[in-house]
C-alpha cells in the first residue's frame, strides 16, 4: 500500500511541475496560430484564399503533439490538411473529388 501512496504522490508533483501547466499553456496559445494554418493550408494546394470554404479547422492533441486538421473546399473537390501547430509544417496532405 505505501508503494502505490509513494508512485501517486510522485506523479501528482510530477503532473502539477511539469506536464499539466505544459500541456495547458501550450493548448491555450499554440505557435501556429489558426488563421496562419488556414493560410499554410490553402498555400499547400496552390489555391486562391479568397475561393476556398473552409468546413473544418480543429486543434487536436495527436501523436504525441499538438496538430491542426483542416478541410476545406474548392472547386468541387475536397482538400484535407494536417499541419504540426508547432512548426506550421504539413503531417498529411490529401485531395478528393467531393461527389
Amino acid at each position: 500500500m505505501k508503494k502505490i501512496a509513494l508512485k501517486a504522490a510522485v506523479f501528482a508533483a510530477t503532473l502539477s511541475t511539469t506536464g499539466v501547466f505544459a500541456l495547458t499553456s501550450f493548448a491555450a496559445s499554440p505557435r501556429i496560430s489558426r488563421a496562419r494554418a488556414k493560410e499554410i493550408a490553402v498555400a499547400q494546394a496552390v489555391l486562391p484564399a479568397s475561393s476556398v470554404r473552409f468546413t473544418k479547422v480543429k486543434l487536436d492533441y495527436e501523436k504525441g503533439r499538438y496538430e491542426y486538421e483542416i478541410e476545406f473546399r474548392y472547386n468541387g473537390y475536397e482538400y484535407d490538411v494536417e499541419l504540426d501547430a508547432n512548426t506550421g509544417a504539413v503531417l498529411d496532405y490529401d485531395v478528393e473529388y467531393d461527389d
